[in-house]
């Protein structure tokens, strides 16, 4: 079965500075998003908390919550973004980016909470995961 860009699923793809691999997570079903693609999804990701760095402690993440992280990690909601659903998945399934584990209901709102706590969330990206978690609460 093809991957799909969807609330929970997870992919792999190199970001950062050091154009490192880093674990993605799908914070939603597509979705039309003001000024973006239509059908398009949240992504944030994780990174590992380095000794003495600055980093967004809104949402932190141990070492073991997922398959991937090994490290005690947080989510830089400040570099969450909007992407068209289907680029993802051709960037899947033509070997760009890689599928990993999915993340559970639970764990996806978790996510979403963080990102509309944080205070590094763009004030349109709050808009959008508030427009996501309202889709929840309806349904």
């Amino acid at each position: 079965m093809p991957w799909l860009a969807r609330a929970g699923s997870t992919l792999m793809l190199r970001s950062g500075p050091a154009y490192d691999e880093h674990l993605h997570f799908v914070l939603s079903d597509p979705a039309d998003f003001a000024g973006h693609a239509s059908q398009s999804c949240i992504l944030v990701w994780a990174t590992t908390i380095y000794g003495g760095n600055r980093h967004d402690k809104t949402c932190l993440l141990d070492a073991g919550c997922h398959p991937f992280i090994k490290h005690p990690s947080y989510v830089p909601f400040a570099m969450a973004e909007v992407r068209r659903a289907a680029d993802l998945e051709k960037l899947v399934q033509n070997g760009s980016f890689r599928a990993h584990h999915p993340i559970d209901a639970k764990f996806v709102r978790r996510l979403l909470a963080s990102m509309i706590d944080s205070p590094r969330t763009s004030r349109l990206n709050k808009c959008f995961a508030n427009q996501v978690w309202a889709s929840f609460d309806a349904g």
